[in-house]
């Protein structure tokens, strides 16, 4: 069996691109910058000014503190802990749909990335191309990171938010969140859904780039490295 490696402008742009969505989708899962508290100042034990600014991530979080560095040596830093050591413990009912969702749109992004590079070898699968197979996987990624930008700020009255983003005696609601501001993980969250549809709809650009007559024509040719600019 012959096996052709065809990079086009187009496709080599998709699998960059898919990549990258991939990328934004990780961080986005695995960061605790989703939503950011106060800056702060307080003195340290030099008389040092130290500005620090605590955030919360779906399962995780940053925060100042005195920590135990040693036997028995504290320190006053700023430490990012997994908050949620099981799925139960995630404050909000809507950001565990929210971590459900997000870590599968991760994976069906991961997928997809996969099968770009794969498809500069193999263009068919049972008679499928493998673009437009991952271009189905990033629109389903796509219509699942919906879901966690709808349902995320549905989770601003639990309780985590409310000792982040509160006085102690206010009440927190559903799309307010106090003193915070949104952090950038929610912003590459959004940032990955208009890239997942984005991707989705250019894997078919990028497979008719790739079963252009030109590149048939090389093909023919009898190239088995075939780059179309």
């Amino acid at each position: 069996m012959v096996m052709f490696v065809i990079v086009t402008i187009r496709s080599l742009f998709w699998i960059l691109s898919s990549i990258s969505t991939f990328m934004i989708a990780t961080y986005a899962f695995g960061t605790p910058k989703w939503l950011l508290g106060r800056k702060l100042t307080t003195l340290s034990q030099n008389n040092r000014t130290i500005e620090y600014q605590d955030s919360l991530g779906l399962f995780n979080r940053c925060k100042y503190g005195k920590w135990l560095t040693g036997v028995s040596t504290w320190e006053w830093e700023t430490r990012c802990y997994i908050s949620a050591t099981s799925f139960g413990m995630i404050s909000s009912p809507y950001w565990k749909v929210s971590v459900l969702a997000l870590g599968v749109a991760t994976f069906f992004l991961a997928v997809a990335s996969i099968f770009g590079v794969v498809s500069t070898c193999k263009q068919l699968i049972r008679r499928k191309s493998l673009m437009n197979i991952a271009g189905i996987f990033q629109a389903f990624a796509g219509i699942l990171l919906i879901v966690v930008i709808v349902f995320f700020p549905l989770g601003w009255d639990s309780q985590q938010v409310h000792k982040q983003c509160y006085e102690k005696d206010d009440k927190p609601f559903k799309f307010k969140l106090g003193f915070c501001v949104i952090g950038e993980a929610y912003l590459c969250a959004i940032g990955a859904t208009f890239a997942a549809f984005f991707c989705s709809l250019f894997s078919f650009v990028a497979d008719k780039a790739v079963f252009s007559d030109r590149v048939q024509d090389e093909i023919l040719e009898g190239k088995q490295l075939i780059c179309v600019f």
